[in-house]
C-alpha cells in the first residue's frame, strides 16, 4: 500500500495537482509521528492510536496521512509500535468526535489569552473555564 501511496504521490507532483493538500498530508503526518515517537520513546508505551478528526488529508491516496505517520513513528522510535488509526474524511461522523474538540479548545482558550496582560481574555465564554479567567 506505501508504494502504491508513493506512486500516486508523484503522479501528483508531476501533475502539480493537490500540492497544498500533500503539504498538510505531509506536515500532519510527519509531525504527528514524530510527537508520537518522543511519547513511545520517553515513556513505556507500545501501542499508539491516532483518532483523526474529519479532515480532508485522509482523503489523499489510500490512507497516505497513516502510512506516513506510521513510518516516522516507527523510524525515530527505532522499535516496532503497534499503530491504530482512524480515517475520518470530510463527510464521516465519528463516535469519538467529542474527543477530537479537546486540544482545539485548550489552543483556542491559550490563543485567545493575553499573557501580557493576564487580566485580559479575549476567548469565548466556554474557553475561560480552561485558562480558569
Amino acid at each position: 500500500m506505501l508504494a502504491k501511496n508513493l506512486l500516486y504521490i508523484q503522479e501528483l507532483l508531476r501533475e502539480k495537482k493537490k500540492i497544498r493538500l500533500l503539504c498538510e498530508t505531509f506536515m500532519i503526518s510527519l509531525l504527528g509521528g514524530y510527537v508520537g515517537s518522543l511519547l513511545c520513546r520517553e515513556t513505556a508505551l507500545t501501542d499508539l492510536c491516532r483518532l483523526s478528526d474529519r479532515d480532508r488529508t485522509n482523503e489523499l491516496g489510500e490512507n497516505l496521512v497513516r502510512d506516513v505517520f506510521h513510518v516516522t513513528l516507527i523510524d525515530i522510535a527505532k522499535r516496532n509500535i503497534g499503530f491504530t488509526f482512524t480515517s475520518a474524511n470530510s463527510d464521516s461522523d465519528e463516535w469519538y468526535a467529542d474527543l477530537t474538540r479537546i486540544p482545539d479548545v485548550i489552543a483556542g482558550s491559550i490563543a485567545g489569552f493575553d499573557f501580557n496582560n493576564s487580566g485580559n481574555h479575549t476567548a469565548k465564554p466556554t474557553a475561560q473555564s480552561v485558562i480558569g479567567a
